[in-house]
Formats: C-alpha cells, structure tokens, sequence
C-alpha cells in the first residue's frame, strides 16, 4: 500500500489528472489501473511532459525504451481525399499504469485517430 501512496504523489505532480479503475465481479478482484490525463489531449510533439513521463515509466520499469520510442513518435497527422479532403490526427490520449496481484505492474496506452475535414476553398480542388 505504501507503493500505491508513493506512485500517486508522482502522479499528482507529473499529470493533471487521473482516474481510478478497480475491476469488480461478484468480489472486488485485486486489480488497480490508474489512468493518467492532461488538461489538453495534446500529443507528444506539443507537451514536452509526454516524453518527461514516459520516461519516468521507463525508469520505473513499467514501459520498455522502444515502446516509450514508440509512442513518442506515433503522432502526427496525413491527408486522405475522398470526395473531400480528411485530416487525420494521431494522437496519444492517456496511460494506465496496472497493477495486478499475481503479475509484474504494466503500462497500457491508449491512443486514437481524430478526423478533421477540410473545407475546400474555391478554386482549390
């Protein structure tokens, strides 16, 4: 209990939020996920505290070099054209650190894919 106290001091200095998530069945199973958010879902590329973060993870042995790599450099956006023009955004949204009773404590990340239309001006096909 005294880990989850110190984890939730880091926590409440490095994000701007978090949730809490217990898994519940017929008993409460020994299960807590914390998810972590900031104020603005701003990826990666724009608040330096993502990479500030997920390093700490790293160091703390919950997220492996080339994942953390990998969510770094996932975001990002390209232009699709179908009857009109899409932008799609890639963006990370928040992580979960996990922990389990019977298993080593894990990180999940959830990222997603937001679609921007573009309007097209005149002349501008």
């Amino acid at each position: 209990m005294n880990e989850i106290r110190e984890i939730m001091a880091d926590v409440n200095n490095r994000f701007d939020y978090h949730v809490i998530n217990l898994d519940i069945g017929e008993n409460i199973i020994p299960n807590l996920g914390i998810e972590l958010y900031y104020n603005r879902s701003d990826n990666p590329l724009y608040d330096p505290r993502w990479e500030s973060n997920l390093r700490w993870l790293e160091e703390k042995k919950w997220c492996l070099p080339w994942k953390t790599e990998g969510l770094l450099n996932f975001p990002g956006k390209h232009m699709v054209t179908h009857l009109y023009r899409l932008h799609y955004l890639n963006a990370l949204n928040h992580v979960k650190i996990v922990f389990k009773k019977s298993e080593k404590t894990s990180v999940k990340a959830y990222f997603g894919t937001y679609i921007r239309e573009t309007v097209m001006q005149a002349g501008n096909p």
